[in-house]
């Protein structure tokens, strides 16, 4: 997960990007922050093959 001060300087950096860029900005803000979500989601879990199966063998 993002430190804060890492969230912080993402957001900062957004402000004057849509200033400047508008909603292209938003749009790309928004595709990181979900890259950043998975990624951080996926280092949480565990592989799926350790979580056991609900199939039916």
């Amino acid at each position: 997960m993002l430190d804060p001060g890492e969230l912080i300087r993402q957001h900062d950096q957004l402000v004057g990007d849509l200033l400047i860029r508008g909603e292209d900005a938003i749009h790309e803000h928004l595709e990181l922050a979900a890259d950043q979500l998975i990624r951080a989601r996926a280092a949480e879990s565990p592989p799926a093959a350790n979580r056991g199966s609900s199939t039916p063998h």
